[in-house]
């Protein structure tokens, strides 16, 4: 328990991130190796563009986490508290993939 009450408030966010900030890096590599009906050059700059994006959105996004790390993580939440904070943290980031995400 005392591990989950240390790691819960920042880790489900923060694995969440590295999990999609590694995604964006996996979809820019497959745009070179399938680049479909574009040239390898067209499917890198569009693809390459959106992982860029994703990646640079999972670095602003690990700023919060570091704060809970730093400064939440230390006070010695209870565990239900701990695991609230997290699971919070971890819903409003995947929230806010699926309302960004979804078909125009």
């Amino acid at each position: 328990t005392d591990f989950l009450r240390l790691v819960a408030p920042h880790g489900v966010l923060e694995l969440s991130l590295i999990t999609v900030a590694g995604a964006a890096g996996f979809r820019t590599g497959w745009a070179l190796l399938r680049p479909g009906h574009r040239t390898r050059a067209e499917a890198l700059a569009v693809e390459g563009r959106a992982g860029v994006e994703t990646a640079l959105g999972c670095a602003v996004l690990l700023l919060p986490t570091g704060l809970v790390e730093g400064f939440v993580t230390p006070r010695g939440l209870s565990l239900p508290a701990a695991l609230a904070l997290g699971l919070a943290l971890a819903a409003a980031f995947w929230s806010t993939v699926w309302w960004r995400g979804r078909p125009a």
